[in-house]
């Protein structure tokens, strides 16, 4: 039975029922929500995680050239002590799209918390709102809220790992499943799965590697509930015109790793990083955010059966067994198969659709008794306790890491000079010294590069998409193998300009996202109207 049938009541039940009547009243409660969350950050003014001083270097240097007048900042000319960095040839650019207005209002490390909180935010309303579709609001609403205090989205992708990247995947996995739901009612829902997942796809790709299996499925199973023809055909086509849009982002990425030190990304192979088989307090934190999503939904899938609902679960019960599979040991022999799936890294990384499925199933109870919304507060409460202890060990708090946590001056010191990350490196200059990256002191590169450059050698790292000028005449530049930085023959006391030019590659990827936008913008518009003409007649 939909909450909708149920009289009011009083009491918490009560009170979620009447938070959820009007879509702006449950906007309202889940913002609130996402601003009490968030608290302790906005009063401290910053979060210090694994990926805080990046974040911040880069959405500084990010939203500095976008109000340039650089609508793709792809090249950060301040990063790096001025050296310059490439990182949004490579990094996704769609968070700091979200957080680069806060630059305007704030300091930089607070503009960085914003965004957060942003995503934060429009996950429990995307999540509500796909919810919505299977639920009534009072259910939905209740584990929207849930689902932005889950332990990975919240205290591990936020508060430890500051990953700001796949914080963007808590809000655009919940979207895409409620387009493509929604596929076989209204062919507008097309060009919204197209948007949602191309929006994926430039925030944060090992996320969109993991999704797009799980996805595919959740596509078929929507043609299996009827009218499976255009279901599918509207899902190829949203595939198509998502990667078309992400193009111009997708393609440099993939394409020009050649002129960077990619190395240094790491070789994180999957199946060595799966959840209980590494020590260290992160992993600890993992595998008690794992315990506490699994008790979700087991007692959730649980309670459906008994209330014979089972089919109705059915796919978020199916997809979590899969994911418990993809992240546990128990998968080791199939990552070791699948080597172009590196990338991914971390299995663990499958938590941001394990904690959605046990959301969904949390919904799905709720909705099936009308009193259930009971369950909420003790529920919450032992994820709560639970997850805060996890917490502690995570950030090295407790535990034999307790010195792994960065001091506030040591990051100061790091965003002041612009830090990057040493992948970035450019690949015709030294290799980065392995003990460096090893022990975190990779500016060390960079101080060592400008420290010892010579005549003739700016003090900018040497990339194939820049040029030098000297008075305006352009002038032959080279690449200084013993520092990675451009070697130039500049006259003395001459004027000097580095500018950056498009690469061939960027110029397709620009052309074809832009023809995707297009089509985009046509076809929303010619099945809008068909929507509104078939309703009037």
């Amino acid at each position: 039975m939909s909450e909708s049938a149920i009289p009011p009541t009083a009491g918490f039940d009560g009170l979620l029922q009447r938070a959820a009547a009007s879509r702006f009243s449950a906007v309202s409660v889940v913002v609130v929500a996402a601003t009490l969350l968030m608290m302790p950050a906005f009063l401290a003014g910053h979060i210090v995680g694994h990926s805080s001083i990046l974040n911040v270097v880069w959405s500084q240097g990010f939203s500095g050239q976008l109000f340039a007048g650089d609508p793709y900042p792809r090249w950060l000319p301040d990063v790096s002590r001025g050296a310059g960095s490439v990182v949004f040839y490579f990094y996704g650019p769609l968070p700091f799209y979200l957080t680069a207005p806060f630059h305007l209002l704030v300091d930089p490390r607070l503009a960085v918390v914003l965004g957060s909180w942003l995503m934060l935010a429009l996950s429990g309303l995307s999540f509500f709102a796909l919810a919505g579709a299977f639920v009534g609001r009072g259910a939905a609403l209740a584990a929207a809220i849930v689902y932005m205090m889950m332990p990975y989205h919240l205290f591990a992708d936020i508060w430890i790992r500051a990953a700001i990247g796949e914080q963007a995947a808590f809000f655009l996995v919940p979207f895409c499943l409620l387009c493509a739901y929604r596929l076989g009612d209204d062919a507008r829902y097309t060009f919204g799965l197209a948007a949602g997942f191309a929006g994926l796809l430039v925030s944060h790709l090992p996320s969109a590697l993991i999704f797009a299996p799980f996805l595919t499925g959740f596509c078929l199973w929507t043609a299996w509930q009827g009218r499976a023809f255009a279901v599918l055909l509207r899902s190829a086509l949203a595939a198509v015109l998502a990667g078309g849009l992400a193009a111009a982002y997708v393609l440099p990425a993939m394409f020009l790793q050649d002129m960077v030190q990619a190395d240094n990304w790491g070789v994180h192979q999957p199946e060595r990083n799966l959840l209980f088989t590494v020590a260290g307090s992160f992993a600890t934190f993992l595998a008690l955010a794992f315990g506490v999503v699994c008790g979700v939904v087991m007692s959730a899938a649980v309670s459906m059966i008994a209330a014979q609902r089972g089919r109705a679960v059915a796919p978020w019960v199916v997809a979590a067994v899969v994911l418990v599979f993809l992240m546990t040991p128990l998968s080791g022999r199939l990552w070791q198969s699948l080597p172009m799936l590196e990338r991914i890294q971390f299995p663990w990384r499958a938590l941001v659709l394990f904690e959605l499925c046990a959301c969904m199933l949390l919904a799905f109870v709720l909705d099936a008794r009308p009193q259930g919304t009971r369950i909420v507060v003790p529920m919450v409460g032992v994820c709560v306790i639970v997850t805060f202890f996890a917490f502690l060990f995570g950030r090295g708090v407790l535990g034999t890491e307790a010195s792994l946590v960065k001091p506030i001056d040591v990051e100061n010191a790091m965003i002041a000079i612009a830090a990057d990350a040493p992948e970035y490196l450019p690949a015709c200059g030294p290799p980065a010294d392995p003990v460096e990256l090893a022990t975190g002191k990779w500016t060390r590169i960079v101080e060592r590069a400008l420290a010892e450059r010579g005549p003739g050698v700016l003090p900018v790292f040497y990339y194939p998409f820049l040029s030098v000028t000297a008075d305006g005449a352009p002038v032959a530049i080279a690449c200084d193998p013993a520092t990675g930085l451009i070697a130039a023959d500049i006259p003395a006391g001459a004027k000097v300009e580095i500018t950056k030019t498009a690469l061939p590659i960027e110029r397709l990827g620009y052309a074809i996202s832009a023809a995707s936008l297009i089509l985009l913008v046509v076809g929303m518009a010619y099945a809008g109207r068909r929507t509104r003409n078939t309703a009037a007649g």
